[in-house]
């Protein structure tokens, strides 16, 4: 679960640990006949939900990033663009980061609400 909160890791590694556990909470449920796994498996999901909640409250202050960025582009258009301080970056390369970047961000979202069905 820390890894879902690690900022300095990329997308794609919270998307592989939200599927990790969303496969282990499919298999828990799964077992939920089977008495002696009950209460263990009551736990483990205890914490998964409370992993997910926090994932959510993390993911807050990115959504609120992103929709920074989004006002800054549209409403830069009648203002003097800044360059970036490298002249081989070119504007089209940073907005596709960005683009990608906010992609990403939606399909975690999707993935954590949705599950992977």
């Amino acid at each position: 679960s820390t890894v879902l909160h690690d900022s300095s890791l990329t997308m794609s590694v919270h998307m592989t640990c939200v599927r990790l556990l969303l496969n282990l909470v499919e298999s828990t449920y799964h077992q939920r006949n089977n008495p002696a796994n009950a209460r263990d498996g009551r736990l483990l999901l205890g914490k998964i939900l409370g992993t997910f909640t926090d994932t959510f409250s993390t993911l807050k202050s990115q959504a609120d990033k992103f929709r920074e960025a989004g006002n800054d582009d549209s409403s830069s258009s009648g203002k003097e663009e800044v360059l970036p301080a490298d002249p081989s970056v070119k504007r089209k390369e940073i907005l596709d980061g960005k683009r990608k970047a906010r992609y990403e961000y939606i399909q975690l979202v999707r993935t954590l609400t949705m599950g992977m069905k």
